[in-house]
């Protein structure tokens, strides 16, 4: 039971990192969106926000939380929250200039987050197995 338990644990790390890369592409996704919104037909934050939470490819992203949280560090979150107060505080072409800026970050933080799943995530099962084995072995 100890070693089902431990192996369930190190594959739910697992899914964890990969949901956080899932995150990010869709907010890089979201993000492309709203550029091409600014840039076409310039609307208002309301028919931005409506467009947006409506995309069924941005699924895992939730614009109805007052306190916006996110699987991602809390850094990052504070970027996404301060894209969101943005949208419509600025003129045109500073809200584009933002928008490209968070959507380049996020692409290099895809690419880390990627790295490091690619890294680690055979790691997070071996050590959540062996973990089972140890606990299994003292308990015996």
């Amino acid at each position: 039971m100890v070693m089902i338990f431990s192996v369930f644990l190190g594959t739910v790390i697992v899914h964890y990192k990969k949901y956080q890369i899932e995150y990010i592409e869709q907010l890089i996704r979201m993000s492309q969106k709203i550029l091409l919104l600014l840039r076409t037909t310039a609307p208002e934050t309301d028919r931005i926000l409506s467009e947006i939470m409506h995309d069924e490819a941005l699924d895992k992203i939730d614009f109805n939380d007052e306190n916006y949280s996110s699987p991602l560090s809390q850094n990052d979150t504070m970027k996404i929250r301060e894209l969101f107060s943005l949208l419509g505080h600025y003129d045109i072409d500073s809200q584009i200039k933002y928008v490209e800026e968070f959507s380049g970050s996020f692409k290099i933080l895809k690419q880390q987050y990627q790295d490091y799943y690619q890294s680690h995530h055979r790691l997070y099962i071996a050590f959540s197995l062996m973990g089972g084995i140890f606990i299994c072995v003292l308990l015996i």
